[in-house]
């Protein structure tokens, strides 16, 4: 069976792929760091909690993105949750 991604050459796959694995995790990690900010923890806990999330969905982005076949569900899969990230924070005041 032939992947759907076939379309692209192996190389341009690989290449997509990484700079999915660096933009998308670069930006779900920091989009963690702020929505854990919102949480009422004392002090800088809060800021703690999210440089350790961030650490691990920095870490299994890339892992995750090389184990999807296709580009569209991997587009589908960083968007998503970076949106509703990006809502709850815009929500909860977060972003200003």
């Amino acid at each position: 069976m032939a992947f759907p991604s076939a379309a692209l050459s192996p190389r341009s796959a690989v290449t997509l792929r990484v700079a999915a694995a660096l933009v998308g995790g670069y930006g779900l990690a920091n989009l963690t760091v702020l929505a854990c900010r919102l949480l009422p923890l004392a002090g800088q806990d809060g800021a703690r909690l999210g440089a350790m999330l961030a650490f691990m969905v920095f870490a299994l982005v890339p892992v995750w993105v090389f184990s999807i076949r296709s580009p569209a569900r991997m587009a589908a899969g960083l968007v998503l949750p970076a949106a509703a990230l990006v809502l709850l924070l815009w929500s909860f005041g977060g972003l200003s």
